[in-house]
């Protein structure tokens, strides 16, 4: 069998009690007797045992009322593993009951001694302290927003089923059960304990329950929203500083600024447009800098096509890499988007200012070949 522990064993059947109580002694556990329901009761309360054996004719107990009286107490004991020892004739919907409860259901009649071994120290396997690894697997499940997962039920659980998958989870998390364990490992433990209580909190109530079932990733949609609205708060503050070192002429700065403001809202075209005349006003002379500027810029037009901004800043990149064409084209469209925009209609007028200086330059050129 397993580690000794304190078990209470409360089993009407003499032969089986005998058999029980001499394998457990031989085991070196601490066994408590109880010959009723009140000892039962008693004995959960002042002995806190890591196993409960429980007897259905000790009361006859068809409709579990004693182990639900011991599931539905505060007792640190409430969430201890059970062997619920039942007669063949034992009801099959209160066996689905049991085992909801948390209670492992053995028919009596017919146990051997090996089988009785076999029970027994499955159950006190599965109630011992869990490992620090076993404690940080368990809580990474409590930590799920998903409360149904949390606790390891499906979401259309009965409420005995819910209360029995916490009552569980609560005895292995419980600090009292964590014994002689280094803090880093209790406080995982506390923690897990916290997110446990937090499941069952909104699994408990009963419209809780239901608004839950309803949809079981409400909380994830909530702390996604929540996240979203942080970043979107963040990135706009790292804009607007960046703006202003921009303005200051403090490149680098506004480049940083830039890049933090796309990392946190990728998809906001006006901040990809900024990074990419950042880019190219600081790095403009390594390699591949400019492709790279022209590729945020590009993807700033797409994804903001009705602002101005992406196709001044487009346009300006192709201005400085000698496509006056493309720029010309752009910096309309950005009038054409704001015809307030001061720094799209300056742009725009010195394209037209050189276009016009280009044809005057040209007949001139013309007229003195012909002699004119």
């Amino acid at each position: 069998m397993s580690q000794p522990a304190s078990i209470l064993c409360a089993l009407a059947s003499p032969s089986l009690r005998e058999n029980v109580e001499r394998e457990l002694l031989r085991a070196g556990h601490d066994v408590r007797p109880a010959g009723s329901a009140p000892e039962v009761l008693h004995a959960v309360v002042e002995h806190v045992p890591d196993l409960l054996l429980l007897d259905a004719g000790l009361v006859d107990d068809s409709d579990l009322g004693l182990l639900q009286a011991i599931r539905s107490s505060s007792v640190q004991a409430a969430g201890a593993p059970a062997i619920l020892f039942v007669p063949s004739r034992f009801p099959p919907a209160a066996r689905r009951r049991a085992g909801r409860m948390g209670a492992r259901v053995v028919e009596a009649r017919g146990l051997t001694i090996g089988g009785l071994r076999e029970v027994i120290g499955e159950a006190l396997g599965s109630a011992s302290s869990p490992s620090e690894g076993e404690l940080l697997s368990l809580l990474e499940r409590v930590r799920s927003t998903n409360p149904f997962q949390a606790l390891g039920v499906p979401v259309d659980a009965e409420p005995d089923e819910i209360h029995a998958a916490y009552r569980e989870l609560a005895r292995q998390l419980h600090p009292d059960a964590l014994g002689a364990v280094p803090d880093e490992i209790r406080a995982l433990g506390q923690e897990a304990f916290a997110a446990l209580a937090d499941a069952w909190a909104k699994l408990s109530d009963p419209e809780s329950l239901e608004r839950y079932r309803e949809d079981p990733d409400l909380d994830a949609r909530q702390v996604a929203v929540a996240a979203e609205v942080k970043n979107v708060l963040e990135a706009e503050r790292a804009f607007r500083a960046a703006e202003e070192r921009l303005e200051r002429q403090d490149w680098k700065g506004a480049l940083t600024g830039y890049q933090r403001a796309v990392e946190l809202c990728p998809d906001e075209g006006e901040y990809r447009a900024c990074l990419a005349w950042a880019i190219y006003l600081v790095r403009a002379g390594e390699p591949g800098a400019v492709d790279e500027a022209l590729r945020h810029g590009r993807a700033a037009l797409k994804l903001s096509p009705n602002h101005a901004r992406p196709p001044l800043v487009l346009g300006r990149l192709y201005q400085n890499t000698g496509d006056l064409e493309r720029a010309t084209k752009l910096f309309r469209r950005a009038v054409k988007l704001d015809p307030r925009s001061v720094e799209a209609v300056r742009e725009l007028r010195i394209m037209r200012m050189r276009e016009e200086r280009a044809r005057k330059q040209g007949k001139g050129l013309l007229s003195r070949l012909l002699g004119r």
